[in-house]
């Protein structure tokens, strides 16, 4: 949850986490359904197809980010010259990989999306570097859409 958008605050009211704790199973689960009492509940202000849709992550639009306004964070952190000399991968294959990706239209937002993680907790975590994102150029709030 320290890397997520955590949208459950409202649950963790401790009156109503210690009064659910108590309920028995029976209420909390209709068959395969969880959240039976919850569901129940909401049926008066929340539409059916809502109640019962199965759950739904967050989506983000890395592919869009790293096409267009966060273009440099990929240059930076998987190309750069600090990335590329360290060997995790093979220089020649993460060129090629951003440049498919950027340039030829192919997807690789999740690869390319784990590898800018690497490189970055390798530099907090391995080099002891802890620029904020506020002082790094490529990392500052900008308007995508």
């Amino acid at each position: 949850m320290a890397a997520s958008i955590e949208s459950r605050v409202p649950f963790l009211d401790h009156k109503l986490v210690e009064y659910t704790a108590k309920m028995p199973e029976r209420l909390k689960w209709l068959g395969a359904a969880t959240k039976y009492v919850l569901r129940k509940r909401m049926k008066r202000i929340s539409p059916e197809p809502i109640l019962w849709r199965s759950k739904v992550g967050f989506p983000v639009p890395i592919l869009a980010w790293f096409r267009g306004s966060y273009r440099s964070i990929v240059d930076k952190y998987v190309t750069g010259e600090r990335a590329l000399p360290r060997g995790v991968f093979n220089a020649d294959f993460g060129r090629s990989v951003v440049r498919r990706h950027q340039v030829d239209g192919e997807v690789y937002s999740e690869r390319l999306w784990a590898f800018v993680n690497l490189e970055i907790w390798q530099r907090q975590y391995c080099e002891g570097e802890h620029t904020a994102p506020s002082e790094d150029p490529h990392l500052q709030s900008r308007h995508v859409g």
